[in-house]
């Protein structure tokens, strides 16, 4: 069988890439383990920012019934050799291409799935959006289903104006989420990981 080939992350290295993932799979299952969802129910999923599909994989391996929606513009360069042919053929060389969907589309100015998801989940992606991401927040507020979670395991770097970004985000958007409970990554010799958080956000309804 082909290894599937998720890209590599930009300012990092493709064994950098490879340990973060290594880092990111166990916390995200972690979450879905926490979550108050039947695993073995046809849950319908949605990654924004899914780039070659790596945590939509985590996701479709953990719930085994679920119907997997990704989307990305597949225009930036945050994760290099990201492409919506790398994204099926990773999701077919897993076996689980036949309950996905890759879509070509962008966040915030694109047309996006009409259906509501029960779950959402993303990695490494709003921060890109830097100031725009409180609106990605709005919008992935507007695709959940009543009670459905977000999960967002993203970078909250810390500058001179904002010491406390997580903090910072987390109240910004409380007028559209509970934030559940956070999960830390463990110690990590790549220097940006003690900025990694994953939230896990209950939509407002």
């Amino acid at each position: 069988m082909d290894k599937p080939d998720f890209g590599t992350y930009h300012h990092s290295s493709s064994e950098d890439s490879e340990r973060l993932r290594e880092t990111a799979e166990p916390m995200f299952k972690e979450a879905f383990s926490r979550l108050p969802v039947d695993r073995e129910k046809a849950i319908s999923i949605l990654d924004v920012g899914c780039g070659n599909g790596f945590l939509l994989s985590v996701a479709g391996m953990f719930y085994p019934a679920s119907l997997l929606t990704g989307v990305d513009s597949f225009s930036g360069e945050s994760l290099h050799g990201s492409s919506i042919a790398q994204a099926r053929k990773n999701m077919d060389t897993l076996g689980i291409g036949a309950r996905t969907t890759i879509l070509e589309v962008d966040l915030l100015n694109g047309k996006l799935p009409e259906e509501k998801f029960d779950l959402i989940i993303s990695n490494l992606v709003l921060h890109n959006l830097q100031g725009k991401r409180f609106r990605a927040y709005r919008i992935i507020r507007e695709m959940l289903k009543d009670g459905g979670y977000f999960l967002n395991g993203d970078l909250f770097i810390p500058t001179w104006a904002l010491p406390d970004k997580f903090s910072h985000d987390m109240k910004k958007i409380s007028s559209s989420f509970i934030l559940e409970f956070t999960i830390e990554p463990p110690s990590s010799p790549i220097s940006f990981l003690k900025h990694y958080r994953l939230a896990v956000l209950r939509g407002i309804y």
